[in-house]
């Protein structure tokens, strides 16, 4: 049965089913990075979002997230006073 088939309103709609698509992170997280970006899409936000909320620049945000730079421990403590950081 295809989706169209229980919502007959969409057609001529293109649909996208998120809950189809694989996720694009790891579910047990390694590095700062894969658990920066567990947590980022697990909230819905967009890098962009997620650097914003933490005061650095969303270059910044992106190397720590592919573990391409180290965040400086100094600007990491507690959360750095973003919520969603905590566990």
């Amino acid at each position: 049965m295809d989706v169209r088939d229980a919502l007959p309103f969409c057609w001529g709609v293109p649909l996208t089913l998120k809950s189809l698509r694989p996720k694009d992170y790891s579910e047990s997280p390694k590095t700062l990075g894969e658990h920066l970006k567990k947590r980022r899409k697990k909230l819905g936000l967009l890098q962009r979002e997620a650097a914003e909320q933490m005061g650095i620049l969303t270059e910044t945000y992106t190397n720590w997230e592919k573990d391409q730079d180290r965040a400086r421990g100094g600007l990491f403590p507690a959360g750095a006073g973003v919520p969603w950081l905590r566990p």
